[in-house]
């Protein structure tokens, strides 16, 4: 759809950063797996929305689940 879009307005969509958001339940390789998920859907950046109350032990597995992917 964005680029049809782009083709109507006559711009580039490569200019386009796509972002999307993913949710983090408490199981990283989920996560990691709808991030991957969007990516091969075309997506640049995923931002992962973090469920408070937010506790330091989350993000490194986190990390390593997205590195995995």
């Amino acid at each position: 759809m964005l680029h049809a879009h782009c083709a109507d307005a006559g711009r580039d969509p490569s200019g386009i950063l796509i972002s999307c958001q993913v949710r983090h339940d408490g199981d990283p390789a989920a996560t990691a797996a709808a991030a991957y998920a969007f990516a091969e859907a075309g997506a640049d950046l995923a931002i992962v929305h973090l469920r408070p109350p937010y506790h330091p032990s989350v993000p490194e597995p986190l990390a390593s689940a997205l590195r995995e992917s």
